[in-house]
This record gives structure tokens, sequence and C-alpha cells, in this order.
């Protein structure tokens, strides 16, 4: 008789206890890889926008805070929180938003704060002559 029919014909219950662990646990692991590739998909999205509002604010060619600040959040949609630093002759960006976990939340997770920081240097407002010379 083959191991699969004796399993099937097998009635002392030890076998469907273990299929039930083994079930609960492939579940629970499958659920906690939906929710980091969630979590790093919106990671990488604010990290996108992060980046794109430095770039516009740094060669926008503004020098007030304000008004750079304000260039910048043209390209941060809203619901994201935003803090601004100005390192020298810098501008950074730390880009932050809640992910509410949704598997998670059966294993007792809680909200998470999803974190992009972009810095680029201000634009001096000079051009760079580049020359190529071909023989």
């Amino acid at each position: 008789m083959s191991r699969v029919k004796k399993l099937i014909r097998n009635r002392s219950g030890n076998m469907a206890i273990m299929t039930a662990g083994a079930i609960m646990t492939l579940l629970a692991a499958s659920g906690m890889a939906i929710e980091y590739k969630s979590m790093s998909d919106l990671q990488n999205e604010l990290q996108s926008q992060a980046d794109s509002a430095v770039l516009r604010a740094s060669v926008s060619g503004l020098k007030k805070k304000r008004q750079l600040k304000k260039v910048a959040r043209e390209n941060i949609p809203d619901g994201i929180k935003t803090k601004f630093e100005w390192p020298e002759d810098h501008i950074t960006i730390i880009a932050t938003q809640k992910y509410e976990p949704k598997f998670g939340k059966i294993l007792g997770s809680k909200k998470r704060r999803i974190r992009a920081m972009a810095t680029a240097p201000l634009s001096t407002g000079q051009t760079i002559d580049i020359t190529l010379v071909l023989d």
C-alpha cells in the first residue's frame, strides 16, 4: 500500500493536527511576505517622490527657503508629512508616511512609519560650458 493511502486511512488524528499547524504557519508566513512587499513598494514610491521634489527645488534657481519649500511640495502628494533641512548649500527633504498593516493586524502588528530622505545641492546659477573636440 502506498504512503498516501496509509496517511488517508490513518484515523489517529495526529496527521490532522500537524496539517492544521503547518497550514497556519504557511498562511502567517505568506501574509507577512505580502505585508513586507507592500511596505517596500510604499517606501520605493516615497523615495521617488522625495527625490523628484528635492531635484526640482534644487534646480529651480530660487534662494529663499519659503520658495524652495513651495516648489518641493508641489511634487509631493497630500498625506505625506515632509520636513526640510538646510545643511550648508544643500536642501534635504525627509518624507514620512504611515503604513497600516493589513495581515499584520491579525498577528498584533501596529502602524509603522515609512521614511525616505533625499538631498541635493542648491543651484548656484552658474552654467558650465562643455566643449567636445573631435579630430
